[in-house]
């Protein structure tokens, strides 16, 4: 089976993104394959797609700071999330892709009536305004 993900084929503006496929694997040991329902857009993306950041990925990547998705396949050793879950991650690159592979423990579960299009909305949101709020203002 194969599956498609965007990578980022030279720093620059939107026209450098481009499809590429993939053959899909299995999960490795302790590893969830997840298919992903969505992912943001957000400016880390869009800096780290220009190189303007600390510590930008080397190109070509796959942008995608945050996803939401449904656990399709479990490595060896998993034992929470079972195939069927939703939940979500920061990933920080990755999600512009039908599927993700994770470390169990990196996979959040979430509940099935909220929708991906607004949870995945929070991931980075709410580390932002956690940290803003904890380590910063020190509320």
């Amino acid at each position: 089976m194969r599956y498609r993900r965007i990578i980022v084929t030279r720093r620059g503006s939107p026209d450098v993104l481009r499809v590429v496929e993939d053959d899909l694997r299995e999960p490795v040991v302790s590893e969830v394959r997840v298919k992903v329902l969505s992912t943001c857009v957000c400016l880390p993306d869009v800096q780290a797609r220009y190189g303007d950041t600390p510590y930008p990925p080397k190109v070509p990547f796959t942008p995608g700071y945050a996803i939401v998705g449904v656990v399709d396949a479990i490595g060896d050793g998993v034992t929470r999330p079972a195939v069927g879950d939703r939940g979500a991650a920061l990933i920080i690159t990755g999600g512009y892709s039908e599927y993700v592979f994770l470390p169990e423990r990196q996979f959040i579960l979430i509940p099935n009536a909220v929708d991906p299009a607004d949870a995945v909305t929070l991931v980075l949101n709410y580390l932002v305004a956690y940290q803003s709020l904890h380590r910063t203002a020190k509320v």
